[in-house]
């Protein structure tokens, strides 16, 4: 979250942003952005706990000179799939030029690793 308060800049949490603000009728911050943007200074003056928030499942944008360069989040996780939610890829036809395709091989595979 983006944190106006008067004419200063800081990425804060949304509980730490409405500490800072007066509750009697100020103006004092505005919330520009839901999606976090650091800059790349920033990135290596708090690389570990940047990493910790990603840890936690926030996606951060990496900025250079205020343009979006990288992204930093969560690991996706892979994982296995079961056959019945693969299955209907392989019911369709198949190649109709699988057969030429094939006749094309000179029969002569080998092991590139053993030249």
């Amino acid at each position: 979250m983006l944190l106006i308060v008067g004419n200063r800049h800081s990425s804060l949490p949304l509980e730490e942003a409405y500490s800072h603000c007066n509750p009697i009728g100020s103006i004092c911050a505005t919330l520009l952005s839901m999606r976090d943007e650091i800059g790349l200074r920033e990135v290596r003056q708090n690389a570990s706990q940047l990493v910790r928030r990603a840890q936690a499942g926030e996606r951060l944008t990496i900025t250079v000179s205020g343009r979006p360069a990288a992204s930093l989040g969560p690991v996706e996780v892979a994982s296995w799939v079961s056959w019945a939610s693969v299955a209907d890829v392989f019911t369709g036809p198949g190649d109709p030029e699988w057969q030429a395709d094939r006749d094309r091989l000179d029969g002569s595979l080998r092991d590139p690793w053993d030249q």
